[in-house]
This record gives C-alpha cells, sequence and structure tokens, in this order.
C-alpha cells in the first residue's frame, strides 16, 4: 500500500511475501494475515497498528513474524501474534523509536530462536509467553506493567533500558536479564536459572525474587546499586556478588535462601547484616541500610 493508506476489517492469506505491507503514515485496523510466505504484517514509518492478529507466518520460506518494522515511530495496540516462524513482534533495527501497547506475543519462533518482542522503545502493558527465544528484548528501551511467563530463554533481557512493574515468571533463563539498566519494581518467580542477573552499572530496586532454581540476584559485573529488593525462597542465594566487585547493597530482605547473602566482602559496599528476630534499629545511623536476614 501506498503512504497514508487507511485499511480495516481485511484478511491477508497464502501470498507470496507479506501478508499486508503499509508505507509511510498509514493505518491498519481490525485486520488478520495468516500463513503468508514471510511476514505477516509489514511497516515502514509513521503507521498505527490497532487490534490486528498476525498468526503462522513465514513457514513456507522459514522466514518471517508476525510483525515486522523496517522504519521508525510506529505504534502497534492491542494487536496478537501467534505461530510465526521466527518474532511475534521486531524492530529490524537494534535501537528504535517503535512502541507496542497491549499485546501479545505467543508461541513464536516455531524456527526455535524466535523472542515475543524484540527491540522495541515502548513495551507497555504487553504479554509474551511460550516463545522459544525471550519473551521481550530490549535496547535503549523501556518496559512497563508487562508479563513474560514460560519463554525458553529469558523472559525480559535490557541493554541500556529500565524495566519497571513487570511479571518474569517460570521462564527457561533468567527472569530478567540487565546491563547498564533500570530493574524496578518486579515480580520474577519460578525461573529456571537466576530471578534477576545484571552485569555492571544497574539499579536494582524494589523487586520481590521468590522460588528460583538459583539465586534472587546474581551480579556479574560492578557498579550496581542492589537496594530494597525481597528475596525468598530461591535455591541458591539470596543476593551473589562473589565474583564481581565495587557494588552498592544496601536495605535488602531475605529468607529461606540457602545461601543467604554471598557478599564480595573485600570490594562491596553493604549495609550490616542482620539477622534476627529483633530490633533492627539501634540508633545507628547507618542502620538505614540493613540488609535483613529473618
Amino acid at each position: 500500500m501506498g503512504s497514508h493508506s487507511h485499511v480495516s476489517d481485511s484478511v491477508a492469506t497464502l501470498n507470496g511475501t507479506y501478508g499486508i505491507y503499509l508505507s509511510f503514515h498509514s493505518v491498519l485496523i481490525g485486520s488478520t494475515a495468516v500463513q503468508n510466505d514471510e511476514h505477516g504484517v509489514g511497516m515502514y514509518s509513521g503507521c498505527r497498528v490497532t487490534d490486528c492478529t498476525a498468526s503462522a507466518n513465514g513457514w513456507d520460506v522459514v522466514i518471517g513474524s508476525g510483525f515486522y518494522i523496517l522504519g521508525e515511530n510506529n505504534h502497534l495496540e492491542g494487536c496478537v501474534a501467534t505461530r510465526n516462524w521466527e518474532h511475534g513482534f521486531v524492530s529490524a533495527g537494534t535501537v528504535t523509536t517503535n512502541a507496542v501497547e497491549a499485546c501479545t506475543a505467543s508461541e513464536n519462533g516455531d524456527s526455535g530462536v524466535g523472542d515475543g518482542f524484540r527491540y522495541f522503545q515502548k513495551v507497555v502493558g504487553c504479554v509474551a509467553n511460550n516463545n522459544p527465544g525471550d519473551g521481550i528484548s530490549l535496547i535503549d528501551g523501556v518496559c512497563t506493567a508487562s508479563s513474560a511467563f514460560q519463554n525458553a530463554n529469558h523472559g525480559i533481557t535490557a541493554l541500556f533500558s529500565t524495566v519497571a512493574d513487570c511479571d518474569a515468571n517460570s521462564n527457561g533463563a533468567d527472569g530478567i536479564w540487565a546491563d547498564d539498566s533500570v530493574v524496578r519494581n518486579n515480580s520474577v518467580a519460578l525461573n529456571t536459572d537466576d530471578g534477576i542477573e545484571v552485569g555492571v552499572g544497574c539499579h536494582v530496586w524494589g523487586n520481590k525474587s521468590a522460588e528460583n532454581q538459583d539465586d534472587g540476584i546474581e551480579v556479574g559485573g560492578d557498579g550496581n546499586n542492589i537496594e530494597g529488593n525481597n528475596l525468598y525462597n530461591n535455591l541458591g542465594d539470596a543476593i551473589d556478588t562473589s565474583a564481581a566487585g565495587g557494588n552498592s547493597i544496601l536495605s535488602n530482605r531475605e529468607r529461606g535462601n540457602p545461601g543467604g547473602y554471598n557478599l564480595n566482602l573485600a570490594a562491596d559496599t553493604y549495609g550490616r547484616i542482620f539477622a534476627g528476630p529483633g530490633m533492627v534499629n539501634t540508633g545507628v545511623a547507618a542502620d538505614h541500610f540493613v540488609n535483613i536476614s529473618y
């Protein structure tokens, strides 16, 4: 379709390349792309796509995602991608200005490598489940109020990004993996590896990490601030910085983690570890930063 087009309530199926392709500044509403040889819905820049579905695309030529974005400043809302050969929703460039809101990516990646959502600047209120790669993958982006569960790799990955108020549960690797990012007020549980794993330069604040099969929070690098997290019943450590250095560990709470706080005491800056029961505040100002084990 040409620029400034408006299409609604259409069905595109069994086409040799794209099911539907939008050029600049076009609108697509309430349409479906099914079993097309390549991508279900493709678009360039400045498009708005609402309440559309893309499923089972890319099988014939073993290439194709549900929604494939080549340009910038696109907004997708209320869309569903399922059982596509590669990704559910993907921006072709790693750093983009594209956004998805209230969308669902489920069971994509019959190729064995697909993510639910890949390289969007903004992911809001979305669901990614049962994809063979990551549920949601960010570079220089923001993910809020979203859910990633039962994906074969990480639930959410973040590089130079913010992940806030999300759930990442029952994934095949870490619930959330992050580097140079903010990880705030998330809930991660029942993941096969760590609840949260970070590399360098992250602020990990106010998260709940429970019943993961390794550590509640694992830290691999330095320059991280790990503060105010609630960690319980993980099978490894509550917080593990033992292989890293130069991190700040303050005001966390842990219970039922066999390894407790496994810190690099020679390199980390940390609040004292208080093993209750008893009164935490002894009148010492530094007790504001105490890490509690109860």
